[in-house]
């Protein structure tokens, strides 16, 4: 499966629905949906938030002391506010064995790419005024 970075998406009150998944029967009525708005990931958002990343974890790389090492990645993902999903990614690449057994670079890039991802995500519902509890 190739990454398109290019995915659209529709915000709501609630959080962030994905275009292309198969439709929630739970899903608001129609009259409600005619509200959301449409807004569209770019490879460039995705490139700088995927810098950004690389740049942290390259500096993260350098750091000796273990002291150091955990209270830099604490202040990182103190950042993130879908830190159950983070958890849940890291807890499937830990007990499912296909990711656990992947190389430990292809493991690095696969979890930079999806914490880029989210972070985007988040910002694109910030940037729309979207409370989130």
């Amino acid at each position: 499966m190739v990454f398109n970075p290019r995915v659209e998406l529709w915000t709501h009150s609630f959080g962030v629905e994905l275009r292309g998944i198969k439709p929630n029967p739970s899903r608001p009525p129609k009259r409600t949906r005619r509200r959301i708005k449409k807004r569209q990931l770019t490879v460039i958002q995705f490139e700088e938030a995927q810098k950004r990343n690389i740049g942290f974890f390259q500096y993260l790389d350098a750091e000796k002391s273990k002291e150091d090492f955990i209270n830099i990645t604490s202040i990182d993902l103190q950042n993130i506010k879908s830190k159950a999903l983070i958890a849940g990614i890291l807890f499937r690449f830990d007990t499912t064995p296909v990711l656990s057994n992947l190389k430990s670079d292809l493991k690095g890039m696969v979890l930079i790419g999806i914490k880029s991802l989210i972070e985007c995500f988040e910002k694109m519902v910030n940037e729309e005024g979207v409370s989130r509890s």
